[in-house]
């Protein structure tokens, strides 16, 4: 049994373990507040966005009892705190914060020898409670979700916001104030606090006990700390969640992150993207644009319910809406389209899109748009890597609500790009290609930088081979990506399985080989690049169904180094230069430099 210091001892340690849990969950904003200040913003409205308030505990004033009574702390079992879960131990952001409620419940009940403990939610909106988690003795305890507001203890709490303690409840009075039993189960004492989140009543914390006066206002006081404890969770969690739930938001913006680190190319990302912002908000047009190669904005999708801007089109950053926002690197939106004077959305000439559509006011195709529009930079770190543009028929259509939707999206975008970016970094610094196991094109290049320097020395002979499978379309259409990617592994070992030890094979592209042979005359560079050829056109490489082969063809380049010239360059070009002969001569045949 726990002695009086022991329970002192006991929930000291319970406190400072919830709160080592709360202070590993809390995260800080990442999302500063947009410019508000008083700086000429054009014709754009920034959204604000600043961060409401913080926690807001309030003081109770439990109401004076006759007496005090010592709670008999000798009922009290030997707890030994239990061991927190894991963080991030496959769990949703619900679960988690369950998992910590229920803690603290059972901690409350046996600590308090209450009949129940329990939490519930709050909603002024809907005048009703909702039991969140509860740990009872009684049978009775009621089966129902939600308990409307009526003159009970737990609507006293709400509308008050403050702790009530009643020492002595009448059987008369127990059905009108206790209403979360089924059957009247005798209570005779409760105590509950209200739990705050930016100075709103949240959700209500509450014991009971079949016995009168069981509790006093040191126990309220108690109480009201465990309390505050779940004041701060909800702060955490708030974070991670925001009511998304309520928003029907959460699973397709988990559904979203899934896929998009998922997507191996970036034209899935871009789609994926796309559909799931659309699923998610309602608007009429969409348009996501990213920066190429050559640092301009390129359009790289729309999603429209009628005419908008083509894709493939180039944002001219000066004389463009979407290009002013991108040049000041800040969201923007307009709220009425029609107060500007043809508006150039992307570049001179865009198609403008009647103000009609499933968000419009009329069905005339022919009037000017009157809606409104929202403008978000997809931005990584500090450089812009496109921009999103989604338009609705409604004028003031993007609140803060649905901006904060979009701003999440375009960040998970702006991430997932960022992966892929981190990821050819990788490959490209890589030493072997990770697919098939063959050397990187980086490192097949210094290597035979060093062979071309040998060969010089020693007069040595050196070939450069460039292996390509013919028609790659219709390789890819018939037998997919995962189809194409075990016959480069295939090949791979074909062709290792043909050099010496010292040769070098190496990736070279999606579908393509480079092979350095060393010591060997281009007689017999080209017997080898012949025996290769045969191997691979009558070779029928398996799939992952075993009643389908894949049947397939290469051409061959080959260039030899010229002693006059020992240029890795010229080396490269002229085995480019005869492959690109060997492929626009049918393909299945070599081409020699």
């Amino acid at each position: 049994m726990l002695c009086a210091s022991g329970r002192k001892g006991y929930i000291h340690h319970l406190f400072q373990t919830l709160l080592s849990r709360i202070a590993a969950n809390r995260q800080p904003n990442s999302h500063a507040p947009l410019n508000t200040s008083g700086d000429n913003q054009g014709i754009f409205k920034n959204i604000s966005d600043e961060v409401e308030g913080v926690i807001n505990v309030r003081k109770y004033k439990p109401e004076p009892v006759s007496k005090s009574v010592k709670v008999n702390l000798e009922k009290i079992p030997d707890l030994e705190p239990s061991e927190p879960k894991p963080e991030n131990a496959g769990t949703s952001v619900e679960e988690e914060f369950s998992s910590v409620v229920s803690e603290i419940l059972t901690a409350i009940k046996e600590t308090m020898q209450a009949r129940t403990a329990a939490f519930c939610w709050s909603s002024g909106a809907k005048k009703k409670f909702f039991i969140a988690a509860r740990h009872s003795d009684s049978p009775d305890f009621t089966r129902e979700k939600w308990l409307p507001f009526a003159s009970d203890v737990l609507t006293q709490i709400f509308l008050a916001g403050n702790a009530q303690l009643y020492t002595e409840i009448s059987a008369a009075d127990e059905t009108k104030l206790i209403r979360y039993y089924a059957e009247p189960n005798g209570i005779r004492s409760f105590m509950g606090v209200p739990v705050f989140h930016q100075a709103s009543v949240y959700g209500i914390l509450f014991v009971d006990s079949i016995a009168k006066e069981a509790y006093s206002p040191e126990d309220v006081k108690l109480l009201n700390r465990f309390g505050k404890i779940c004041s701060s969770l909800i702060e955490n969690y708030a974070v991670k969640s925001a009511h998304l739930e309520e928003l029907k938001f959460v699973q397709p913006a988990i559904e979203l992150s899934h896929r998009l680190f998922a997507a191996p190319e970036v034209d899935e990302v871009i789609e994926t993207f796309c559909r799931m912002l659309a699923e998610a908000i309602e608007v009429d047009h969409l348009a996501l644009a990213l920066v190429n190669s050559k640092s301009e904005l390129v359009i790289r999708k729309v999603m429209t319910v009628s005419n908008y801007v083509a894709e493939g089109g180039k944002i001219d950053l000066s004389q463009s809406l979407a290009g002013a926002a991108v040049m000041r690197g800040e969201h923007g939106t307009i709220d009425d389209l029609s107060l500007l004077q043809e508006p150039v959305r992307f570049f001179a000439g865009d198609v403008l899109p009647a103000e009609s559509g499933k968000n419009g006011d009329d069905g005339n195709e022919n009037v000017a748009p009157k809606g409104s529009l929202l403008i978000v930079p997809v931005k990584i770190g500090e450089e812009t890597a496109g921009v999103l543009t989604l338009e609705s028929g409604l004028r003031r259509y993007f609140n803060r609500e649905n901006f904060a939707k979009v701003r999440f999206f375009t960040e998970s975008l702006a991430s997932a790009l960022q992966t892929m970016l981190l990821k050819d970094e990788l490959r490209r610094q890589s030493i072997s290609d990770e697919e098939t196991g063959t050397l990187s094109k980086r490192a097949f290049a210094g290597r035979m930088r060093n062979e071309i320097n040998r060969a010089t020395r020693e007069s040595g002979d050196l070939s450069l081979m460039m292996i390509e499978f013919d028609d790659q379309t219709g390789l890819t259409t018939r037998y997919g990506k995962q189809g194409t990617s075990i016959l480069m592994r295939s090949t791979a070992r074909l062709i290792g399985a043909n050099i010496r030890s010292y040769d070098l094979l190496a990736r070279f592209g999606h579908l393509k080989f480079a092979v350095g042979l060393f010591g060997i005359s281009e007689i017999n560079s080209r017997f080898w690049a012949e025996k290769i050829r045969e191997q691979i056109v009558n070779f029928p490489f398996e799939t992952e169904d075993e009643f389908k082969t894949i049947l397939a063809s290469v051409s061959i380049g080959i260039a030899r180094l010229r002693a006059d010239k020992p240029d890795i360059d010229l080396l490269f070009e002229g085995a480019e230069a005869a492959l690109g002969h060997a492929m626009q001569s049918g393909g299945n045949t070599i081409k020699v430099y």
